[in-house]
């Protein structure tokens, strides 16, 4: 039997990486002092097979997230391996302090990665209309929230991008900490 991270160690089969801020400077909702800043990495592999995408995101009970730990990076990789599109989302934690319920400014996050897929989605060579999200524990609520809840919007449109959808056309929840 062999680690995740040991099987999967390296990103030989990613061609492509970028990193990008999920928020225009000055325009994050529910902005809260002690979080991190939420971004997105785009992984696009080697021999590309599939238009499709996966989002991939982490738990950590909505205090933290990690998308380099072991409940990302190996399905990161084994994606590419097979010939998918995976991006990363490192979402605001740890929890709101005010304001607002424990994963709101995470599904803001989310909902703001979406569309920022569908937007850059056909410069990749990807399809818009086919992007699938995953998490785990946190993320697996997150991926819940993802799944169902695309016409109640999180937060307000700051500019063209919020005009696009925020529907996926799948969902993987792995063992969600909070039932809806």
């Amino acid at each position: 039997e062999a680690a995740l991270m040991d099987r999967y160690s390296d990103d030989s089969k990613r061609a492509k990486y970028f990193k990008q801020e999920v928020w225009p400077e000055g325009k994050m909702p529910d902005v809260q002092s002690e979080q991190c800043t939420p971004y997105i990495e785009w992984h696009i592999p080697a021999e590309l097979k599939t238009k499709a995408v996966q989002i991939i995101f982490s738990g950590g009970g909505y205090n933290r997230n990690n998308p380099d730990g072991y409940e990302v990076t190996p399905v990161r990789r084994y994606l590419n391996e097979k010939g998918m599109a995976v991006v990363t989302l490192k979402y605001r934690t740890p929890r709101p302090e005010t304001g607002v319920a424990k994963h709101t400014t995470a599904w803001q996050d989310l909902q703001r990665a979406i569309r920022i897929v569908r937007s850059k989605a056909a410069e990749y060579g990807l399809d818009p209309n086919m992007i699938g999200i995953m998490g785990g524990s946190a993320g697996g609520h997150l991926a819940l929230m993802g799944t169902t809840s695309s016409k109640h919007q999180s937060y307000l449109p700051i500019d063209k991008i919020d005009k696009l959808p925020c529907n996926v056309q799948w969902g993987v929840c792995l063992y969600p900490g909070y039932a809806l």
